[in-house]
């Protein structure tokens, strides 16, 4: 990373200065308001000192920013997606229509028809119904008795 310029950095408030280092290596650390310490050679008896640190902050901010940027892309929803799911629900609801007037007519259990229908440019055609009935729902939908069948 290049070299902050101390003039044109913030000028922040100093809280605190503290020595550390061995003799003929002595730093001052000079803690700032804004929560950085800055190092230098000498203790500065001014109140204020440039923070070269908000400055570096401030480019790594503006790097992870531009680096991060979100970019969110709206799609047009297809609208055959939304006429494909109409078509379906419109007809397995007229196929449930079919199947529960066909159960109710013949007085026999939802689960026992079994509608078979193709979907062509025209829309919905039944192909054909599939009843499956036990022997004695049979004669009763006949309108026999037991007695009749048998001897058949």
């Amino acid at each position: 990373m290049t070299d902050i310029n101390k003039k044109a950095a913030p000028q922040r408030a100093v809280l605190e200065i503290s020595r550390s280092g061995s003799w003929g290596k002595v730093e001052y650390a000079h803690r700032l308001e804004c929560g950085h310490t800055e190092f230098r050679k000498r203790a500065l008896s001014t109140d204020k000192i440039a923070c070269t640190l908000c400055v570096k902050a401030q480019i790594a901010r503006d790097t992870l920013t531009e680096i991060a940027k979100v970019t969110t892309v709206e799609y047009a929803e297809p609208v055959w997606i939304d006429e494909i799911a109409s078509d379906i629900a419109t007809s397995e609801t007229d196929i449930g229509k079919l199947r529960a007037s066909l159960a109710s007519a013949l007085s026999l259990s939802p689960e026992a028809i079994d509608v078979v229908a193709e979907h062509n440019e025209e829309g919905l055609q039944i192909s054909y119904v599939v009843v499956f009935m036990d022997a004695e729902q049979a004669i009763r939908i006949a309108g026999r008795s037991k007695a009749e069948v048998i001897d058949i």
